[in-house]
């Protein structure tokens, strides 16, 4: 299964930039968290999320939310991101990461 082996790569590389870790009764369900980038707005906080895939992955993108208030997105509300099947975890989530940037219009919580 191709979420299992993701999360195994994940786990033995030396990701830089954020965490992940499987729920143990529910594969299809993954926590993280990862800091706002340096030189931004989110420079000093520290953001947990939820991921949660479907049968159809990667096909069907997972989704993703932001559980902790963050100012940029909507918490528990999914985040679109222009999936390509080929990407993985990390593609999506360095893509979240990049994305947080700045406040988008410069308003807090415009997105």
């Amino acid at each position: 299964m191709r979420i299992q082996k993701e999360y195994k790569e994940i786990e033995t590389s030396l990701a830089v930039g954020f965490v992940c870790r499987m729920l143990r009764y529910n594969p299809f369900t993954w926590l993280f968290a990862f800091r706002g980038g340096r030189g931004t707005d989110f420079e000093c906080g520290i953001f947990h999320g939820l991921i949660q895939f479907s049968d159809y992955y990667p096909l069907e993108p997972p989704s993703i939310m932001l559980l902790s208030e963050n100012g940029r997105f909507k918490t528990k509300s999914k985040i679109g991101l222009n999936w390509q099947p080929s990407w993985t975890v990390p593609d999506a989530l360095l893509a979240l990461i990049g994305s947080m940037d700045s406040y988008p219009d410069g308003e807090l919580g415009s997105v």
